[in-house]
C-alpha cells in the first residue's frame, strides 16, 4: 500500500470489565459490528489477546475463526 493511503480499522471489545452490570457481547453481536464496519468502509479488525487475566476474557482466536468464515462467505 502506498504511504499516501489511508485505511481504517475497529478494535472489538472482547474483555468483560469487572463491576459492569451488564453481559458481555456475544459472538454473533461482534460479527454484525464487523459486518457493519466492512459496510461502512473499515478496511481492519483488531482484537486484544491476553494470556493471563483476571477477568473474563474472550478467545481471540475463536472469535477471529467466527469473523474470518464470515468474511470467505
Amino acid at each position: 500500500m502506498p504511504p499516501t493511503d489511508v485505511s481504517f480499522g475497529i478494535h472489538l471489545p472482547v474483555r468483560m470489565l469487572p463491576g459492569v452490570d451488564h453481559q458481555p457481547p456475544s459472538a454473533a453481536q461482534l460479527n454484525d459490528v464487523v459486518d457493519a464496519a466492512k459496510d461502512a468502509g473499515f478496511s481492519a479488525v483488531w482484537i486484544t489477546d491476553h494470556i493471563v487475566y483476571m477477568d473474563p476474557w474472550m478467545d481471540c482466536m475463536l472469535l477471529l475463526a467466527s469473523i474470518a468464515g464470515r468474511a470467505a462467505q
